[in-house]
């Protein structure tokens, strides 16, 4: 256990112990509130503990929280739908031009920001440094497969 909180950074230690405190408070409100409440639905009476009462008004809530998104996210994907068949079509060579522009420029700022976080002697940043290395590369591989793709279609 000792090895693992060693290897947490700060904001993840930090992190974890913010969901402990609130993982007691939690558990204190629903041990303090496990008195039976009696509730009147329509024509029936039900006594059940206030807690359960209080997690099956958030479940409620919740479910209708996504029954009025649905709506939302419907209008979301149609959107989507519509700019994933836009990059589809086909494109003049001065729009592949200003895409592989774009993302050479792209490349070229990762490259300096890679640069630039190579200079840390702390170990937490250094780690930290690392996982913003990789999530770099990652998008300067990124780039490098649309310029592929854009000169592809120039071709």
């Amino acid at each position: 256990m000792i090895e693992y909180w060693n290897e947490l950074s700060t904001g993840q230690k930090t992190k974890l112990i913010l969901k402990i405190v609130v993982g007691i408070l939690a558990l204190l409100f629903a041990v303090q509130n496990w008195q039976s409440v009696s509730f009147s639905l329509v024509f029936f009476r039900f006594n059940i503990p206030g807690t359960v009462l209080i997690l099956i008004c958030i479940g409620i809530g919740f479910g209708l929280a996504s029954i009025f998104d649905y709506k939302k996210f419907k209008v979301k994907n149609k959107e989507i739908t519509e700019l994933k068949s836009k990059l589809l079509s086909p494109v003049d060579e001065f729009e592949l031009d200003n895409i592989i522009d774009e993302a050479n420029k792209n490349m070229e700022h990762k490259r300096k920001a890679i640069a630039d976080l190579s200079t840390s002697t702390d170990p937490d940043k250094q780690v930290k440094n690392t996982k913003m290395k990789a999530k770099y590369l990652k998008s300067i591989a990124k780039s490098q497969k649309l310029i592929a793709k854009a000169e592809a279609k120039k071709a």
